[in-house]
């Protein structure tokens, strides 16, 4: 069998994909393969600088449109002005990949802290939960609707954790390795 590139396998031609978590890792790798595709990419993120970064860096590897969108998903107003945004600029969204997750840096020493569950912040777990579980119904519910309302349907991705399945090894998280 003779190899094939993703572009031979989904053609994503006038398909656009709304992508949360835009400027993160994993956004940046969506949205490339939404391009390799041909499709648009449409990021959302709180990051406005991490953001237009990673617009760029897509525009220029692939030399495409990229849309960015500052947008805090915990905020269904705010979901609904990027769906405004979207539907006005494409009619509407045909793809979105909820991928947006808090990932707080472990440089300033607070893993020792939150590494065990009894040590966890009740402040921190609501962010997780605003941003993974309310956020994603946020956009769902918008983007799904622009979805439906199209007659083409669409796809809505929810991207999750392999630790949602395997538990992590606790001690890959201590200092005094």
């Amino acid at each position: 069998m003779t190899p094939r590139s993703i572009a031979d396998l989904f053609d994503l031609t006038g398909k656009t994909a709304v992508i949360t978590g835009g400027a993160g890792l994993l956004g940046y790798h969506h949205a490339a393969a939404v391009l390799a595709c041909g499709g648009t990419p449409i990021l959302l993120d709180i990051d406005e600088e991490r953001l237009a970064r990673s617009r760029t860096r897509l525009e220029d590897e692939f030399g495409a449109r990229v849309l960015s969108l500052s947008c805090d998903i915990t905020s269904g107003e705010a979901v609904e002005r990027a769906g405004g945004v979207v539907s006005a600029e494409f009619g509407a969204a045909d793809i979105l990949i909820n991928n947006a997750a808090r990932n707080p840096k472990q440089e300033t020493g607070s893993q020792v802290l939150f590494s065990r569950l009894e040590h966890f912040p009740q402040d921190q777990w609501d962010l997780d939960l605003a941003v993974g579980l309310t956020g994603a119904f946020h956009c769902a519910r918008v983007f799904g609707r622009q979805m439906a309302a199209s007659g083409r349907g669409g796809v809505i991705i929810n991207v999750a954790s392999d630790l949602g399945v395997v538990a992590p090894d606790q001690r890959l998280y201590r200092l005094d390795n």
